[in-house]
C-alpha cells in the first residue's frame, strides 16, 4: 500500500509542478435544460421518485450557464458558491458530503468536506446527468444522505465513424473565454475519444457596476478514453486530468491587495485556490445469459489542493489519494421481478504538505453492500424494497506544522462507524394519465474529517474551528410522495416531502475566541425538514412550450433554530419558441426567470438575502449539412442587471454581490464522417 501511495503522490506533485510552470509562463439530440430540465420522459429511469430526467450535458453550454448553474434550474436544486468559478450543487438544502457526486458510477472525491471546495467539473466529456433527490444510501453508502448527482461520460461511438467538434465561447462580464475540442473515432470493435477544455476569466462586475476584485478564475482539463467491444463484454479505460484556479476572496482583501489593471487574469501574484486532479478509471460490463448484467468499475485518483492566502507562497497544501471499486449485479428473476446487488470499497489518504494545518493527516476505509428488489404487483403497480449496510473507519495522525497550536484539544484517534439503510416505495398508475408514488427511506452519514478533527483557522472567513471525534452518525428518516399527470402536451407534478434528522451536525460559535478570532465548534441536534417541489409544462401551437417550477423547504432544529444556508422560496417560469426549420437552418428562442423570495429562515446571526428576480434570454441558430453542423448562440444572463447576492453565496458576509448583466456568445462546430 505504501508504494501505491508514493506513486500516486509523485504523479500528483509532478503534474502540479508542470502545469503551474506552464501557466506562469502565460499571461446526442436532447432538449435544453433551460426549458426542458424537468419534462418527464417515458422511461423507467425517470419514473423513479425524486429523479429528474436524464439530461444532456451538451445543451448546458447553449444556455450560457456553467454546469452547476444549469442544474439549479431543476426545482429543489440550488448552488452554493464562493465566487463565479467555484460552486457546488445543493439538494433540498443539503450540501457538502451529504450529497454524493458520482462520475461514471464511482464517487468523485474533491475534498468536499469544506463548504468552499467547488465541484471541479464542467460539461466536457459528459453525455448525460442524473439527479436523484432524497436518501440513496442503500446502494451508495454513507454520503448519499440528501441525494446524488451522477455524471455519465460519453460511451463508445458508433462503429466505423469519426467525429470532431469545437466549442468557442465568450462572456462579456469578466471577458471570460472558453474553448473545447473533442475527437472520437471507432473501428469495428475498438474506439477512442479525446477532449481538451480551457476556461479563463477576469474579475466580474456586479449589478451596481462595481468590480469584484480577485473574482477571476481559470481551468484546464484533458480527458482520454478508449474501449473495446467483445461478444458479451465491453471494456473501457479513461484518464482525466485538470487544473482549476480561483481567486481568493475574503475579509479585508482590499486593505492589502492593490487592484491591478481591469481585465487582468493574473493569478500568480493574487491570493488563489489551486486544485490539481488526476484520475484513472476502468470499467468492465458483462451480459450473461440474457438475464444478468454485471458491471465492475474501479478508479485511482490524486487530488491536490493548494492555497496562497496573500503571502505569495502556498500555505495550505493537502493531497488526497483515493482508490475504489464498485461491483453491481442486475438480474431479471422473472417477467415480474428484478434484483440489483451492489458492493463498493473505498480507500482514502489525506496528507498535509504545507505549513498550515486545518485537518490532520488521515486514512479512511468505506465499505458498502446493498440490494434492491423490484416486483411488479400488477400491470399498474410496482413495489420496490432495498436494504444496505456498511462500515467506515477513520484514523488520524498527529498534526505537525508551524501553524499547529501549542496545546491541541484533539489528538490522533480511530473511529469505527457501522451503519445500515433501508427503503420501500410503491408506484401506481391509474386513469391513464395519472401516476402516484410513495417512498419511505432511511439514510446515515458518518461525520467527515473536518467535523471530527479540524482544529485551526479557517481560511478566508477567519474563524477558529474545532471538531469533535465523539460526534455521532447523522441519521435520516424520509417520507416522500409524488403525484404526476401527463398527457401528450401537458405535464404537472407535485412532490411534498418530510424528513427527520437525528444528530444533525452544524457549526456554531461557542462565545470564546482564539487570539481575537471567534471560536466555532461542531454541534449536533435533531432537525425537522418539510418541503414541496412542483412542476408544470404545457405545449401549444406545436412551437411553444411554457413551464413553471417551484421549490420550498424549511429546516429547523429541536432547539428552534433554522439551519444555515436554507434556500428561500423559488419560482422559475420559462417560455420557449423553437424547432423552426427553414431548409438547412433552424432557430429557437427561450426566456426564463428565477424569482426568489426574501430568505425567511435564518440561522442566528446569518446574513439573509432580499427578494430578487433574474431574467435570462437565449437565441439559438443552427445550420446543418450532411456532414457538418454549425450552431451559434447568443444569451443574456441577468437581463435587468439586478444587484443582489444569492442566499447560498459564501461571499454574502463580505457584502460581495453576484454578477450583473452578461452577454454570452458561443459557436459550436460539429463534423462527422463514416
Amino acid at each position: 500500500m505504501n508504494w501505491a501511495i508514493k506513486l500516486l503522490r509523485f504523479a500528483a506533485l509532478s503534474s502540479s509542478l508542470m502545469l503551474s510552470l506552464w501557466l506562469m509562463a502565460q499571461s446526442d439530440t436532447s432538449k435544453t435544460i433551460l426549458l426542458d430540465a424537468t419534462v418527464v420522459k417515458d422511461s423507467s429511469e425517470t419514473k423513479r421518485i425524486g429523479i429528474s430526467p436524464i439530461l444532456s450535458a451538451d445543451t448546458f453550454q447553449l444556455t450560457g450557464y456553467n454546469l452547476t448553474e444549469a442544474l439549479q434550474l431543476i426545482p429543489g436544486i440550488s448552488v452554493m458558491s464562493t465566487g463565479r468559478g467555484n460552486s457546488k450543487p445543493v439538494i433540498r438544502g443539503m450540501y457538502g458530503n451529504r450529497i454524493l457526486v458520482l462520475l461514471d458510477e464511482l464517487p468523485f472525491s474533491n475534498q468536499q468536506w469544506q463548504d468552499e471546495h467547488g465541484l471541479g467539473l464542467n460539461a466536457m466529456a459528459l453525455q448525460k446527468i442524473e439527479v436523484v433527490k432524497g436518501p440513496q444510501g442503500v446502494l451508495y453508502g454513507t454520503e448519499a444522505l440528501g441525494g446524488l448527482i451522477h455524471f455519465h461520460t460519453y460511451a463508445a461511438p458508433l462503429p466505423g465513424t469519426a467525429s470532431f467538434s469545437s466549442i468557442s465561447s465568450f462572456e462579456s462580464n469578466g471577458n471570460a473565454l472558453g474553448q473545447q475540442l473533442a475527437y472520437a473515432q471507432a473501428a469495428k470493435t475498438r474506439w477512442h475519444r479525446l477532449w481538451l477544455s480551457l476556461e479563463n476569466s477576469a474579475d466580474y462586475r456586479d449589478g451596481n457596476g462595481n468590480r469584484v476584485l480577485n473574482s477571476r478564475y481559470d481551468a484546464y482539463r484533458f480527458r482520454y478514453s478508449t474501449g473495446r467491444q467483445y461478444q458479451n463484454r465491453t471494456s473501457s479505460t479513461s484518464f482525466f486530468t485538470s487544473l482549476n484556479r480561483n481567486g481568493f476572496i475574503f475579509q479585508d482583501l482590499n486593505t492589502f491587495l492593490i487592484p491591478d489593471e481591469i481585465g487582468s487574469r493574473n493569478l500568480v501574484r493574487n491570493p488563489n485556490h489551486m486544485v490539481v486532479l488526476n484520475r484513472l478509471d476502468h470499467e468492465e460490463v458483462w451480459l450473461l445469459r440474457k438475464t444478468d448484467i454485471v458491471k465492475f468499475n474501479a478508479s485511482v485518483s490524486a487530488n491536490q489542493r493548494m492555497e496562497n492566502e496573500g503571502s505569495g507562497k502556498i500555505s495550505l497544501n493537502m493531497l488526497l489519494l483515493n482508490a475504489q471499486y464498485r461491483l453491481r449485479w442486475d438480474r431479471t428473476l422473472s417477467t415480474r421481478s428484478k434484483l440489483s446487488i451492489a458492493q463498493s470499497t473505498l480507500l482514502e489518504s489525506n496528507t498535509n504538505l504545507g505549513a498550515r494545518i486545518l485537518v490532520p493527516d488521515s486514512r479512511q476505509l468505506n465499505l458498502n453492500l446493498g440490494a434492491v428488489y423490484t416486483y411488479l404487483l400488477s400491470s399498474t403497480s410496482t413495489l420496490e424494497a432495498g436494504l444496505g449496510t456498511g462500515y467506515t473507519l477513520i484514523s488520524t495522525l498527529a498534526k505537525t506544522g508551524t501553524a499547529v497550536p501549542i496545546q491541541q484539544e484533539i489528538g490522533p484517534f480511530h473511529k469505527q462507524s457501522p451503519f445500515a439503510n433501508a427503503s420501500v416505495s410503491l408506484k401506481k398508475s391509474f386513469a391513464g394519465a395519472w401516476k402516484a408514488e410513495l417512498q419511505t427511506a432511511s439514510g446515515v452519514r458518518v461525520p467527515n474529517l473536518a467535523e471530527l478533527a479540524s482544529e485551526g483557522l479557517h481560511e478566508g472567513v477567519y474563524t477558529y474551528e474545532i471538531g469533535s471525534p465523539n460526534l455521532k452518525n447523522e441519521r435520516l428518516y424520509s417520507l416522500t410522495a409524488s403525484l404526476n399527470y401527463e398527457r401528450k402536451k401537458v405535464n404537472v407534478q407535485v412532490s411534498p416531502f418530510v424528513q427527520r434528522f437525528h444528530n444533525y451536525i452544524y457549526l456554531a460559535p461557542d462565545g470564546s475566541d482564539w487570539f481575537g478570532f471567534p471560536v466555532y465548534r461542531f454541534k449536533q441536534d435533531g432537525v425537522n425538514q418539510v418541503g414541496v417541489e412542483g412542476f408544470a409544462a404545457i405545449q401549444f401551437q406545436s412551437k411553444w412550450l411554457a413551464q413553471m417550477g417551484i421549490a420550498w423547504t424549511k429546516s429547523q432544529t429541536d432547539q428552534g433554530a433554522f439551519l444555515p444556508f436554507t434556500p428561500p422560496l423559488k419560482v422559475s417560469p420559462s417560455l420557449r419558441y423553437g424547432n423552426v426549420q427553414i431548409r438547412n437552418w433552424g432557430f429557437s428562442f427561450q426566456a426564463n426567470a428565477e424569482v426568489l423570495a426574501k430568505a425567511a429562515y435564518l440561522f442566528p446571526e446569518e446574513v439573509g438575502s432580499s427578494s430578487y428576480c433574474l431574467v435570462n434570454l437565449v437565441l439559438e441558430s443552427r445550420y446543418n449539412t450532411s456532414k457538418t453542423s454549425w450552431q451559434f448562440t447568443i444569451g443574456v444572463k441577468n437581463v435587468l442587471n439586478e444587484a443582489y447576492f444569492d442566499h447560498l453565496s459564501r461571499l454574502k458576509n463580505f457584502g460581495v454581490l453576484n454578477p450583473g448583466r452578461s452577454v454570452n456568445f458561443q459557436l459550436k462546430l460539429s463534423r462527422a464522417k463514416k
